[in-house]
């Protein structure tokens, strides 16, 4: 091949641009090891002769020599010359679409003229809808051209639509997983594909499960079709499933996701805790994590959790925050002993973790964190002796317990969805009055940020005022749906890994938690309805 296309560029044959058009052609289709001489053997040719003709190209044929140029020749200086002449043109609707296409796909080698880009996206828009006919086309086209919200454009994903129907089951993966990479985001074709995949009667491979869970993420998207899909098909690979990096790159979008399914989680886990020996330290260490913070129950993570304790190593594992971490996810598993305790709790590494950060949420993170390792320790260790932290020992890092802290803390809990609980506290203050007979949200001393206290009397069916509380009030914590598993199989609403350990821990106190969900809400069909269910919540 590659003498096919050298045969024909000496000076004195390369006379016309379509000479060069056609020995381009053939030089991107030769062979990948014979590619490199057959483009320098074309570039060579075409800048002896390219001046003389240049002036004579029309738009169509400016737009084909670009299209090769930028991709055989990117550093070369007919570019610009190109570029002028299309410059020049009104529109670029008398240009191949296929040419246009590969000016996209290749515009990220060299800086082209944004207008030039602009006019070359408004002719395929334009277009799409009667000549984008090949589901590679569409693939390669959100992949390569991330500039443009292909994806937003309504003309556009009609042609998507009738595409995404005659692609394979891989090709439906492969534009999910650019749709994610890209963020070029979708609902329409994130639902249509998922649909199909779900619907498919193959197995899914641990590959198409990976960048479907890793897309899913980048388009923060849960799709219940799929995740059926995912439980029914993951567990059929248990002879074939050989590596750790593929159960943790899983695992970490399951997590990212929230996916709350048991039996895919007990799968997963029985597959670590069976290749432990397999495993470095720091995948089983990530594993772990990724089992405490999804809030697998005790029992199915603790065997690989005691399998990583003897294993971890304090000097090996020198970033104060990982270690904090995964002492933490321990301490979920009830495997902290005074030792681990000690680890975190002694003077020097809180003092060392504190003064590292300076952005206050991070701080008071850490914070919370030490402090529910302390409740632990304290909590659930028979004898324990060793260092111990409290919220005043922590003001001398600057960790002060005020209404600044307790506003950070609902933030850290809530992000910036505070809607539902504003929503829920709304209504809980026309039960229970703001002050008067509800204490208003604070942080424990075993790190638990709590939204309300109330004192419900048993015998009148009413609340005590707070200045009458004799004992300890009830706490009340409210859950939205971050806090909360998604499970298409199981519709109770079952929390994340930290919120139990919250839940555990107040307990262990002597509390007596009222737990309200999003979803108490979502059943009530009146106001009046919300205030009845709020009150059984308190007086149950």
């Amino acid at each position: 091949m590659v003498q096919l296309v050298t045969s024909g560029l000496g000076a004195n044959k390369l006379k016309t641009v379509t000479n060069y058009i056609e020995a381009a052609k053939l030089a991107v289709n030769v062979r990948e090891n014979e590619q490199k001489t057959a483009f320098q053997k074309l570039n060579n040719e075409s800048e002896k002769v390219f001046p003389t003709f240049l002036e004579n190209l029309s738009t169509s044929e400016a737009a084909d020599v670009l299209r090769f140029l930028i991709q055989l020749n990117p550093q070369s200086d007919l570019i610009d010359e190109v570029q002028r002449i299309l410059n020049e043109a009104k529109d670029f609707d008398c240009v191949d679409f296929n040419t246009l296409l590969k000016i996209l796909r290749y515009s990220n080698n060299v800086y082209l003229d944004q207008n030039i880009l602009r006019k070359v996206r408004n002719s395929v828009l334009t277009r799409a809808q009667n000549e984008l006919d090949k589901p590679q086309d569409l693939i390669s086209l959100v992949h390569y051209d991330t500039k443009s919200a292909w994806l937003q454009n309504a003309n556009f994903v009609k042609t998507a639509e009738k595409l995404v129907d005659v692609m394979g089951p891989g090709e439906k993966i492969a534009f999910l997983k650019i749709m994610g990479e890209k963020n070029q985001r979708n609902v329409l074709l994130i639902r249509k594909i998922s649909a199909a995949v779900s619907r498919s009667s193959q197995c899914l491979t641990i590959a198409q499960i990976q960048n479907i869970v890793q897309s899913l993420v980048g388009l923060s998207y849960f799709s219940p079709p799929i995740m059926k899909k995912i439980n029914e098909d993951l567990p059929k690979h248990s002879n074939v499933l050989q590596k750790w990096n593929d159960v943790v790159s899983i695992s970490d979008s399951l997590l990212r996701l929230r996916m709350g399914n048991e039996k895919t989680w007990s799968f997963l886990s029985r597959w670590a805790t069976q290749n432990a020996k397999e495993a470095s330290v720091d995948q089983l260490t990530r594993f772990v994590s990724i089992l405490s913070k999804i809030g697998v129950p005790i029992e199915v993570g603790k065997p690989l959790a005691e399998v990583l304790k003897p294993l971890l190593n304090r000097e090996k594992l020198r970033h104060p925050v990982a270690w904090l971490n995964i002492i933490h996810s321990l301490a979920y598993f009830q495997q902290l002993d005074a030792n681990l305790a000690d680890s975190v709790l002694n003077k020097d590494f809180v003092e060392n973790l504190l003064t590292s950060s300076l952005e206050k949420h991070d701080r008071l993170r850490k914070a919370l964190i030490l402090l529910s390792i302390n409740g632990c320790a304290v909590n659930e260790l028979e004898n324990y002796n060793g260092p111990t932290i409290s919220k005043s020992s922590l003001e001398k890092y600057g960790i002060l317990f005020n209404s600044d802290s307790i506003r950070e803390a609902r933030q850290l809990k809530y992000t910036k969805n505070t809607k539902e609980c504003d929503e829920f506290l709304a209504k809980l203050f026309q039960i229970a009055p703001r002050d008067k007979y509800c204490k208003h949200s604070d942080i424990e001393e075993f790190g638990t940020f709590v939204d309300a206290y109330v004192m419900p009397e048993k015998e009148t069916g009413r609340v005590v005022a707070v200045e009458k509380w004799n004992t300890n009030p009830r706490p009340i914590f409210f859950y939205g749906w971050q806090q909360v598993k998604q499970d298409v199989e199981n519709p109770e609403n079952v929390l994340m890994g930290s919120a139990q350990l919250d839940l555990r821990l107040a307990k262990k106190r002597g509390f007596s938690p009222i737990v309200v969900f999003k979803t108490d809400f979502d059943y009530c069909a009146t106001d009046i309805d919300k205030l009845n269910m709020l009150r059984n919540k308190i007086h149950g």
